[in-house]
């Protein structure tokens, strides 16, 4: 609603409007303008003496069409001026906009700072730098003090803090935002308040923004934008089921990421629920950016998603041809453009848009909401079917189509037909760059065979649907993590504060750390409640075997485990659990137990028992996790199983598993909804099966890649239709499945799951095992060394096919969990485990030499 107190008189509107106000002024007063009906009566009321040239256009705007609404936007648009093309084009409009750093005083609003790379503090934020300044606040950089994360920091404006209408606006972009989890909308950590002004924290995004490729760019290929348009749709199509309406479609909302161009939404800060009755402000205010709204938007009318969807037209028109749909010199050309012109197809400025693509803009660009499509998941299919028909193969034929240019393979066509009569019993054999044979087609008697990119190949990965990997942070280096910590010692022998690690851990407070600072080995069970942002580290090689029970919770609560509950950022460093003997445990229990409240980091541990084979480390969220909440296993080696559970579904959480080695265990991944990472590992234990994969209510995103698989890998109970990418993995059988339902379900995920590339020592032809896919390859692959205490054991020989038979593009160009060629003279994960190895396979005794010695092998050595 406007500020009517604020309006200006009427000799300032004249002034205005006769061009007699600086540039600023007139700007703000134009912002002004938009906002409030008053002030465009008035001007209408002056606009005829004082602006002749501008009014002939609105009037002629307005007898151009007989609709209502293009005479609406004329007669709104004749006093505006609005030199400032960066304002048409790329700015959100909206009254108190200003992307200025004028009126912010960083001494009221941050505390000091406590070290030199800060601009300040900011309640639990440790300001870094200034990221940019918009219409309604400030994004710094920053990093949560908590968590050590860093973020994309937005703070409000104080002088619009105080206003309701823009307070309330600001906090709609953060719940808005923060209700939506999905890989293609940025997400919201934290929403706050602090020194009265309003904030939100944001993942911190790094690349560029859509109109800063486009700047550089000018128009991009078809593919691309198909590509980054479904995405954008898909975002949209989560928006709108969620009853939201962005109403800011545009390239400076759309943030490429810098690994692959993985597309993300922001910036929901004019986003209007469906069944908001207040339509975020009143009817006739114009709100959005000029040339990506819709004309209904345009005329501060009600909208519903299909806005949405013209902006999404216009995107793809400017990211098709290089311009924009509705261009022009100042906001009247931009708006009578929007209300009066249809646009010239795209194929008309860029003959290489097909046809259907074409198409499809021009029906997003309709004036009429009902001739768009009906919504963004129809939008999605379009694209998709659009992305489909271009990987079909091309009748043959001797013309090259005008406007198309001939697709090159990257292979070497070995042998081919000459003439059809001579074709019978004739096989074309296709090769890669290298020469190395990659398929073999038999030509059928009609005489003809065609060869295409296959599904997963190099060639067609840049169509690939989701064919980047899932992006997940990675979490800071040791060194960084300690930064700035208050670290508690832990010693047998005195040395440290702390003789036991329970008493450190007894101490801990949230911030802190405990680092163990011999080897041991400490016969404790350990209990840690409701850790945040803690860890418990060890760089000597630190042994845990099993002690006294613990202190419980109460008294039906015995057990001897260690027990790490309600985690939140908790970091496991460098511990080895191990032991000869847990037949004091139940065999449904584990020997150390995590419960998730938000993330956890588990790398260079080891964990090993001699029980009967079991799960003994277990990993379960509960319900109150933040959403996202990340459990990340890295470079430890496995002597006994672990099993994460992602069974709690708000949380929706993230797990990786990478650089591992399980020598004499599987793993086991269950929960619903589930976003797991499996990468980089090895499997060469003698288990039935590597892994196992329960799943009871489909899964949001399943990668398996890159791994070396000695073992069957095992998918158990009904398997999910969509998902699951398994790729340049070395499988010695493949995946084979089990369970109730798991067979029934096999076609779906054929199907659906996207599986290539992958090296099988025989092909998988039982009926219970997933089918050989096209991509996939049988053979054997040529290892530096198979003895386990080599430091090339499993490593490819550089010149072995498996080296380059990879997808490549954002996925890794090998096959397996290593890089080709030996291992690298300062070593690697995988050289460290090796050397440990022999060391913790059974445990260490307490009077061994080896116990204290400080020579002795670590993890992190």
């Amino acid at each position: 609603m406007a500020d009517f107190a604020n309006c200006p008189d009427q000799n300032t509107l004249e002034r205005l409007l006769e061009g007699f106000l600086p540039d600023d002024t007139a700007v703000d007063l134009e912002h002004h303008l938009l906002g409030c009906p008053r002030c465009c009566h008035v001007a209408r009321s002056l606009r005829f003496a004082n602006e002749p040239k501008l009014d002939a256009i609105a009037r002629t705007a307005a007898e151009l069409a007989d609709e209502q609404a293009v005479i609406e936007i004329a007669d709104r648009v004749g006093m505006l001026r609005l030199p400032d093309r960066s304002t048409v084009h790329g700015e959100t409009l909206s009254s108190g906009n200003e992307n200025t750093l004028e009126g912010w005083d960083f001494g009221q609003i941050l505390s000091p700072p406590e070290s030199e790379e800060e601009l300040g503090r900011f309640g639990a934020y440790r300001v870094l730098r200034v990221l940019g300044a918009g219409g309604m606040g400030l994004v710094w950089e920053a990093e949560d003090t908590q968590l050590r994360r860093r973020v994309a920091l937005k703070v409000m404006k104080p002088s619009l803090a105080k206003l309701r209408e823009h307070r309330e606006r600001f906090l709609r972009e953060a719940r808005a935002a923060a209700a939506i989890d999905h890989s293609h909308i940025v997400t919201v950590y934290q929403v706050g308040e602090h020194r009265g002004l309003p904030f939100l924290a944001m993942q911190l995004l790094h690349g560029e923004t859509l109109t800063d490729t486009l700047r550089r760019e000018g128009a991009l290929p078809e593919a691309e934008c198909l590509r980054v348009g479904r995405q954008m749709a898909e975002a949209l199509a989560v928006a709108h089921r969620r009853g939201l309406i962005h109403r800011d479609i545009k390239p400076a909302n759309t943030w490429l990421e810098a690994d692959g161009g993985w597309v993300k939404l922001v910036d929901f800060g004019l986003a209007q629920a469906t069944a908001d009755e207040s339509h975020l402000t009143q009817t006739g205010v114009i709100l959005g950016t000029p040339a990506f709204m819709s004309p209904e938007q345009a005329r501060g009318d009600a909208v519903d998603p299909r806005s949405d969807l013209f902006s999404l037209g216009a995107v793809l028109y400017r990211m098709a041809t290089g311009v924009g749909p509705f261009d022009g010199p100042n906001m009247l050309a931009v708006l009578t453009s929007l209300a009066l012109r249809t646009p010239a197809p795209p194929r008309q400025i860029n003959p290489a848009i097909s046809p259907e693509f074409s198409d499809l803009i021009m029906r997003l660009l309709a004036k009429t909401q009902g001739d768009r499509p009906a919504s963004a998941e129809a939008v999605v299919e379009a694209i998709r079917a659009i992305e489909q028909n271009a990987r079909r193969p091309a009748k043959a034929s001797n013309v090259q189509p005008s406007g198309q240019r001939r697709r090159r393979w990257p292979w070497v066509v070995a042998a081919a037909a000459a003439a059809a009569g001579l074709l019978a019993g004739i096989i074309v054999i296709i090769r890669n760059k290298d020469g190395h044979e990659v398929g073999r087609y038999p030509v059928p008697e009609e005489g003809s065979v065609s060869v295409v990119p296959a599904h997963g190949s190099r060639a067609a990965r840049a169509d690939e649907e989701d064919d980047r990997p899932l992006a997940v942070s990675e979490p800071p280096s040791l060194d960084q993590w300690l930064a700035g910590r208050k670290v508690l010692t832990v010693a047998k022998d005195g040395s440290g504060q702390f003789q036991t690690i329970q008493a450190a851990l007894d101490a801990l407070q949230p911030g802190e750390a405990v680092e163990v600072l011999d080897r041991g080995p400490y016969r404790e069970t350990l209990l840690l409640a409701n850790p945040r942002d803690v860890g418990l580290i060890s760089r000597a090689g630190t042994i845990i075997e099993p002690g006294p029970n613990r202190r419980t919770f109460g008294p039906a609560d015995t057990a001897d485990f260690h027990y790490f509950a309600g985690v939140r950022g908790f970091r496991l460093h460098g511990i080895s659990f191990v032991a000869d003997d847990l037949k004091q445990l139940g065999i449904a229990t584990y020997w150390v137990h995590c419960t998730l409240d938000g993330d956890l980091l588990i790398e260079n541990c080891h964990f090993s028992s001699e029980r009967p084979p079991t799960q003994e480390l277990m990993v379960v969220w509960i319900g109150t996790a933040p959403p996202g909440a990340v459990c990340h296993v890295r470079e430890c080696l496995f002597d006994t199983a672990p099993f994460i559970n992602t069974s709690e579904r708000p949380a929706q959480p993230v797990a990786v598993i990478e650089r591992s080695w399980f020598r004499r265990t599987a793993l086991c991944l269950y929960g619903p909804r589930q976003r797991t990472v499996l990468r980089h590992n090895v499997f060469d234990t003698t288990a039935s099966d590597a892994f196992t994969l329960y799943h009871e209510d489909g899964i949001d995103r399943l990668e398996i890649y890159n791994n070396t698989v000695g073992a069957w890998m095992l998918a158990s109970r009904k398997l999910t239709a969509t998902g699951v990418v398994v790729r340049n993995n070395l499988f010695r059988t493949g995946i084979t499945v089990a369970g109730d339902g798991a067979l029934e379900s096999l076609p779906a995920a054929v199907r659906g799951w996207q599986v290539g590339h992958n090296e099988y020592a025989q092909a998988p032809e039982l009926s219970d095992q997933f089918p050989k896919s096209s991509d996939d390859f049988v053979g054997a692959p040529t290892y530096l060394s198979q003895d386990p205490s080599s430091s090339d054991y499993l490593r490819l020989a550089s010149n072995c096919d498996e080296a380059n038979r990879g997808i490549g593009g954002a996925w890794p160009a090998y096959l397996g969990a290593l890089p080709p060629g030996p291992a690298p003279t300062k070593g690697d994960w995988f050289t460290r485990l090796i050397r440990v190895a022999p060391k913790l396979s059974n445990g260490t005794p307490s009077d061994s030499p080896s116990a204290t010695s400080a020579d002795s092998p670590s993890l992190d050595q």
